[in-house]
């Protein structure tokens, strides 16, 4: 199924009641539906009736987990999300993510919801890493080694929407974002087209990771894994961002 994902990579502390409830408040204003479930099981059994009961959810860790994976979805909607959030001083970043189906872009409002969910995620989850495309596009980047990127290592790639924050401004530099047709704001915001399923996308987005630098992603031909911390900021730096 080729599906709409907006994602987030963050690794700030996200085990805060407030930055859930006002995530899922935001969501439910932006698609105009309440979210009904929210589950650790992908069977979604569990119902919801409103965005504080579904937050504390989210934050409810057990003493000894040290992660959570949650999944849910909107009423008749066909919007769902996965949450994979890490207690603090884990060595893997929390990731969210929104998909919609691809047939909801045939809706004249559905961009401007999606940008809508972008500028949200980003000023609530304070991403170093986040973009939104076809699943297609994604899966695209899929490493040869079959491995899961290390974003130590190296970003998955330049997609419609992509946002670096003010660390990565200055590890790629601004001229070069410039040259790549980014704005600076609190970040690197990227555009790449009108929607999504434009042929012109892809085109736009190859020709950013060049200008950035092509080592900095994915390249899905490489047989070996790259080094950590040449191409892309390590965690622990990022994290020292966060806490300044």
């Amino acid at each position: 199924m080729n599906d709409i994902v907006i994602r987030f990579i963050s690794v700030k502390k996200l085990i805060s009641k407030d930055i859930w409830e006002s995530f899922f408040i935001d969501l439910e204003n932006c698609i105009g539906k309440k979210i009904t479930h929210l589950d650790v099981n992908d069977t979604l059994k569990n119902k919801f009736i409103d965005a504080e009961n579904a937050a504390e959810y989210v934050c409810d860790f057990g003493e000894k987990e040290s992660s959570r994976r949650l999944f849910g979805k909107f009423s008749n909607t066909g919007i769902r999300f996965n949450i994979n959030i890490f207690r603090e001083g884990s060595r893997f970043p929390n990731s969210i993510s929104v998909m919609f189906e691809k047939k909801i872009l045939k809706k004249e409002s559905c961009i401007e919801t999606i940008l809508n969910i972008f500028r949200i995620g980003n000023s609530l989850f304070s991403p170093f890493y986040s973009y939104a495309d076809t699943t297609i596009h994604v899966s695209e980047k899929r490493k040869a080694t079959g491995m899961t990127v290390d974003l130590e290592a190296e970003l998955i790639g330049m997609f419609w929407l992509t946002y670096f924050n003010q660390k990565y401004v200055k590890f790629f530099g601004n001229e070069k974002i410039d040259k790549a047709s980014g704005s600076i704001s609190n970040g690197a915001n990227f555009k790449f087209g009108s929607s999504p399923t434009e042929q012109e996308v892809v085109l736009l987005r190859n020709n950013a990771e060049k200008v950035l630098g092509e080592k900095s992603f994915v390249d899905p031909k490489l047989p070996f894994d790259k080094p950590k911390g040449r191409h892309a900021i390590l965690y622990q730096s990022l994290k020292i961002e966060e806490v300044g």
